[in-house]
């Protein structure tokens, strides 16, 4: 598939959405996902310009889940203890991602199934490099240490034994625990898996190899909502 700059534009934008573990807690906000969040309010003009209302509409239960989450969302602030201010304007943010992702579904399947599959790769990439330089002996790569001070939660609890030498792993690639991570996962490799399959019936050697690394990397991470997940989807 050829790569235009909108399939770029899309691969970024995803990703950022992705990165709700990058948590700033000085800010008390999640700034990957809220920096995509804003441009996809900007992109509103040009989206609406080109009938996503329409759109909208015609996907019935979406429309009026964003309309429940609007309505009871303001309300639930306004009679809340406290007034906060973030999550009044994170309302209007949330819907513009939900806008998008419906425009960018409906006008290029398989452009959005392939931003997916490229967000899926480069999480997959994270977990594998952290685990392999672990047990290569060349240290534990923590992501989010650097960039917003929070350690990643790969070591201890039930787990906290020691393993060739060394405290046990449970990677967690991007995210700040094993349980984040197997979840936004599975629901990434889900959702990709299911736009796919409306676009190619066929399951090629390569979906099959993204699938095993997929859930070898969920069980690797023992995470306990991982593991539910991966039973489920063997099930099916």
């Amino acid at each position: 598939m050829k790569i235009s700059k909108l399939h770029v534009v899309i691969n970024g934008w995803l990703f950022l959405i992705s990165l709700s573990s990058f948590y700033f807690y000085g800010l008390n906000i999640s700034l990957p996902p809220l920096i995509a969040a804003v441009f996809s309010l900007a992109a509103m003009p040009i989206l609406l310009k080109r009938q996503i209302a329409k759109e909208l509409v015609s996907l019935g239960f979406l429309f009026a889940f964003i309309v429940y989450l609007t309505v009871f969302g303001v309300i639930l602030i306004l009679v809340g203890e406290d007034l906060l201010i973030n999550r009044f304007f994170a309302m209007p943010l949330f819907v513009g991602v939900v806008i998008s992702s419906v425009f960018f579904l409906v006008h290029d399947r398989k452009v959005f199934a392939s931003s997916i599959k490229f967000v899926i790769c480069a999480h997959l990439f994270a977990f594998y490099i952290q685990a392999i330089s672990y047990y290569a002996g060349f240290g534990f790569i923590d992501y989010l240490q650097a960039v917003t001070g929070e350690e990643q939660r790969a070591f201890g609890g039930g787990y906290g034994i020691d393993f060739l030498g060394g405290l046990f792993l449970r990677p967690t690639g991007l995210y700040n625990e094993p349980g984040t991570y197997s979840t936004a996962m599975m629901l990434m490799f889900l959702l990709y898996e299911r736009i796919k399959k409306s676009v190619v019936d066929e399951k090629s050697n390569k979906e099959l190899l993204l699938t095993i690394f997929v859930i070898f990397s969920v069980l690797i991470s023992f995470s306990v909502f991982g593991l539910v997940f991966v039973f489920i989807y063997v099930a099916n």
